[in-house]
């Protein structure tokens, strides 16, 4: 299974990605400012699925 993980970039966004780390073998992470730049790494994370599924 293929994780994609969201976070903001600050230390508990950070944190998070180090613990998903541990329990996930396929991730992907992504960090994101608050504001439009989330929506930026949504559609992001949605074209990398989209191209996982032709693969």
């Amino acid at each position: 299974m293929q994780v994609y993980h969201l976070s903001h970039i600050d230390l508990d966004g950070y944190a998070c990605q180090l613990v998903s780390k541990q329990f996930f073998k396929n991730i992907q992470c992504y960090n994101a400012n608050y504001g439009r730049e989330v929506s930026a790494r949504i559609y992001e994370i949605l074209n990398a699925i989209a191209q996982s599924k032709e693969n």
